[in-house]
């Protein structure tokens, strides 16, 4: 798998569906916090893979585990239904984050190393579910599900592309028949 350049994109989320008649859409969040959207001040609508498309942030809310964003422009529910599926990026430079902290999308294209430098993969996406989960992909296009914990993740090296990893026992045996 090739190593992907550097996106001046983050993805933040995706349209689930409008709410309610006046444009408004809900969205899963894939920020650590939804207040994320309390600080930006436009997003960037993604569709079919149609260049994206920048709307700015009328309001924001939480509601239950999703959150409500108001765009401007967005004025109505049939122009709220028109975004469902939308992935909500961000760009890079106008997303606010601690000095250490690390986006998805920056682990994404990595190679990935056992701790005596044997080659295990490439990281081809990272999923957010209760735990952060790093999908691996090997030189015989295995899939490997990593559970990115800190226990097993020795050292990041986002500007060299490189991730070293301990994984548990057995592990990648599940993944890579040899």
């Amino acid at each position: 798998m090739k190593k992907r350049a550097r996106s001046n994109f983050l993805v933040l989320g995706r349209v689930r569906k409008p709410h309610g008649l006046k444009g408004e859409v809900s969205i899963n969040s894939y920020a650590e916090s939804p207040l994320i959207f309390k600080k930006l001040k436009r997003v960037f609508l993604r569709l079919n893979n149609l260049p994206p498309k920048e709307y700015q942030i009328f309001k924001f809310r939480e509601h239950g585990k999703f959150v409500l964003l108001r765009l401007k422009d967005v004025l109505d529910r049939d122009q709220a239904e028109m975004l469902r599926g939308a992935e909500i990026l961000a760009l890079r430079d106008e997303v606010p984050k601690e000095e250490d902290e690390i986006f998805f999308e920056d682990i994404i294209g990595c190679s990935v190393f056992l701790p005596d430098m044997t080659y295990v993969g490439v990281v081809k996406d990272v999923k957010r579910y209760p735990q952060e989960i790093w999908e691996i992909l090997d030189n015989e296009e295995n899939e490997i599900l990593f559970p990115a914990v800190e226990e097993f993740v020795i050292k990041l090296n986002i500007e060299n592309r490189e991730i070293i990893i301990d994984p548990p026992p057995g592990l990648l045996d599940i993944y890579c028949k040899k």
